[in-house]
């Protein structure tokens, strides 16, 4: 059976797969800073993201200022 263009896993289990959780490797990210944890003004943290945690949806990011 071709794929027509089809994402594999797309054509055997019959369903769309959802794939927004993507990212580009290196790419800029703001992490959230929980309200007991933060300064007067900073409610993200600036990292970079270097891949995908052991969670489902995790990922890992790189803080460069520490």
């Amino acid at each position: 059976m071709p794929l027509d263009c089809e994402i594999p896993e797309e054509a055997w289990a019959d369903k769309e797969v959802n794939l927004n959780h993507l990212r580009t490797f290196g790419c800029i990210s703001h992490v959230h800073v929980e309200l007991d944890r933060r300064s007067k003004d900073a409610k993200s943290k600036r990292c970079i993201f270097i891949g995908y945690g052991t969670n489902e949806y995790g990922y890992r990011l790189w803080e460069p200022e520490n």
